[in-house]
């Protein structure tokens, strides 16, 4: 390869470092790397993720049951909160309500019964397909995926400059091509750890009250159920990720780089597998996205998507949200996030609240507060980072110009946002805000497994009401 090839090369991969630096690209955002074996994913940071798909439980859609349901969280939540390794365990909780999907739900299930009436002679096709309709057009689709998260931060502080230099080794060692998966992202020293933190949850679930129903979902669930959440009409049932070598046909390697074809291990021999390592995990969980300000176009939907800025003062069960969520055929997406490291929990505004105390009196009260629950921590309380993003969306309905400029209606959008955001702040008095940085990436937030919730407050003991409107 002459000069001026790799002169080329080399202002190639600035300009896509800093395209990812600066997040331009929406794939940035996407935290999962690889799986780390067949029931756990691992992060791009090394952190272990398992999936729980929870099917129900009474309390949750109760109020007259819910007083204990809340009691008993609670206190495993503080008892999880208090173990040594409770700094790196994180948990996120995602429920959809979605009208919208319900009539193609209840028509996949009909048509199990069209076939078999078929093979037995039976012509009951338009009735059953009627009754689905009609009970798509009354009910609304609801799904709910649990998200246990370790963190390196979970091993004492001796133990992790080893933890990382072995995850180092690892990544050097891993078959390396263009544009592929590492397949070697997770940290080995934390999987005792990660298995204990889900046990807890599992163990709980499985006895608190009348019992939850979930189960564990393996890697290729998981992110099957992550896709359909985002991207429901590119993703079928028989959807499967490439996660194995075994799932990849032989790739081209034309546009291949050549210092990529070059790469060699430690003994020489060559390290470039492009034609058989899967593509990243980004790139098949996500499609083409547009930030239109307020909103997001990800696949054939537009999002809206908004978060809790300070939560309710007082909180009311999660049944009157969906009630009112119900009446107005509304579909959102909840995403509840509770970090027990609440040192990175609102961090910013923290730091710049000790730093400008004498700008204003705004500033004075976050750090007093800040420093008043570090004196409470210290006292061997509990204090979690807690957070709600949520989001509505609509179809996506592109009109195009003369010069093949679209534009997007979202006039449906304005109106479902409008309301979710009402009923948010009806819910238990919560202060919501609908303004981002990006809103690809507060969509991505508000959806299972695409990224880690990026806003947070710090709470005393979650203060008995953020855990009203987990439940």
């Amino acid at each position: 390869m002459n000069f001026a090839d790799r002169f080329l090369e080399g202002v190639e991969d600035i300009y896509d470092g800093l395209r990812g630096w600066s997040k331009k690209d929406h794939t940035q955002y996407f935290p999962i790397a690889c799986p780390h074996n067949d029931n756990i994913l691992a992060l791009y940071n090394g952190s272990l993720m398992s999936v729980l798909k929870i099917k129900g439980y009474m309390g949750q859609y109760f109020p007259d049951q819910f007083q204990s349901l809340r009691g008993d969280w609670i206190k495993f939540i503080r008892n999880s909160s208090a173990s040594k390794s409770a700094a790196g365990f994180d948990l996120f909780w995602f429920y959809e309500f979605d009208p919208d999907g319900m009539v193609e739900e209840a028509r996949n299930s009909r048509r199990v019964m069209v076939e078999a009436g078929k093979r037995r002679g039976l012509v009951s096709e338009d009735i059953l397909m009627e009754e689905a309709d009609l009970y798509g057009a009354i009910c609304a689709k609801e799904d709910q995926l649990l998200l246990i998260v370790t963190h390196i931060d979970s091993l004492p502080k001796a133990d992790q400059v080893k933890a990382i230099a072995e995850r180092r080794r690892d990544i050097m060692q891993a078959a390396k091509g263009s544009d592929s998966m590492n397949l070697r992202a997770g940290v080995r020293a934390i999987e005792a750890l990660h298995e204990q933190h889900l046990n807890k949850v599992m163990m709980f679930m499985s006895e608190v009250g009348k019992n939850y129903a979930f189960s564990r979902l393996n890697s290729r669930d998981a992110l099957r159920a992550m896709r359909m959440s985002m991207i429901p009409s590119s993703t079928s049932p028989d959807w499967n990720p490439r996660i194995k070598v075994s799932d990849v046909k032989f790739r081209p390697t034309e546009g291949v780089k050549q210092s990529i074809k070059d790469l060699q291990t430690a003994d020489g021999k060559p390290n470039d597998w492009s034609f058989k390592l899967p593509p990243k995990l980004s790139n098949q969980m996500l499609t083409d996205a547009i930030d239109l300000g307020r909103y997001a176009v990800l696949g054939d939907r537009i999002y809206a998507p908004m978060y809790v800025s300070e939560v309710a003062s007082n909180a009311e069960h999660l049944e009157t949200f969906i009630s009112m969520c119900y009446k107005r055929r509304l579909p959102v997406r909840l995403a509840f996030s509770l970090m027990s490291n609440s040192s990175q929990a609102n961090y910013w505004n923290r730091l710049f609240a000790s730093v400008f105390s004498f700008a204003s009196q705004s500033n004075r009260q976050i750090s007093k507060s800040d420093s008043a629950l570090n004196l409470y921590q210290e006292g061997g309380g509990s204090v979690l980072g807690f957070g709600i993003a949520a989001t509505t969306w609509s179809k996506l309905k592109p009109t195009y110009d003369s010069k093949g400029n679209p534009s997007y209606d979202v006039s449906v959008l304005q109106d479902r946002a409008r309301d979710v955001e009402t009923l948010l702040q009806q819910w238990g008095g919560q202060q919501v805000d609908t303004m981002y940085g990006c809103a690809i990436e507060a969509a991505m937030s508000a959806t299972p497994g695409y990224a880690i919730p990026q806003f947070a407050l710090k709470h005393p003991r979650l203060n008995l009401t953020a855990l009203h409107n987990c439940l």
